[in-house]
């Protein structure tokens, strides 16, 4: 018995002590907290084109230009335009022109002329534009035209037109001569062509 309990006690000498095992401490569990929704993903960048950079500032103008309402009466053939050639229309119109404006064109194709009319009072009246005479001659005899309108044939009597600056043919048998007449206004003009 003495040498069984001899023999147990040196194998259990031999044997390597279990390590010691802490005494279990109880932990404090948290409560599982709800899973936070995704973080919502941010959308593609869109291309934002930026916004152009201001313009200066235009230079104000030195006296703005006025305007002012001008009516040109005349026959519906008559064309009206600004001294510089802008087309203002024809017949009887109204139209708006820089206040310092003191004339306007007007055109008769019929008669192949142009004059020169100012502007009176806000208005420009065909009917009422200075006048002149122009007395056509030609030997020995020739068919007279202003434009494309036949006064007859030579010999004419001086005939009454507004001022203006004309184109005037003259047709002898196969031949033809042109002339262009200025007339002003009071004045006559005598123009005598030779077929001779």
């Amino acid at each position: 018995l003495g040498v069984v309990t001899a023999t147990a006690l040196m194998l259990l000498r031999s044997e390597p002590s279990p390590p010691a095992t802490p005494p279990a401490v109880p932990m404090a569990v948290e409560p599982a907290k709800p899973a936070a929704p995704p973080a919502p993903t941010p959308a593609p960048a869109r291309s934002v084109e930026a916004p152009p950079p201001p313009l200066p500032p235009e230079p104000k103008a030195v006296g703005a230009v006025r305007l002012r309402r001008v009516e040109l009466r005349g026959p519906a053939g008559v064309k009206w335009s600004t001294v510089r050639g802008k087309s203002l229309g024809s017949g009887v119109v109204t139209v708006e022109l820089p206040a310092d404006t003191r004339s306007v064109i007007a055109v008769d194709p019929r008669r192949g002329v142009r004059s020169t009319l100012s502007i009176g009072n806000g208005r420009v009246d065909y009917a009422s534009a200075p006048r002149g005479k122009l007395d056509l001659r030609a030997f020995p005899y020739a068919e007279v035209f202003l434009g494309s309108e036949s006064l007859g044939v030579t010999p004419l009597q001086p005939i009454e037109v507004v001022a203006g600056t004309y184109a005037v043919r003259f047709v002898y048998k196969d031949k033809e001569q042109r002339r262009s007449v200025a007339l002003a206004g009071g004045k006559t003009e005598r123009v005598i062509v030779d077929f001779r």
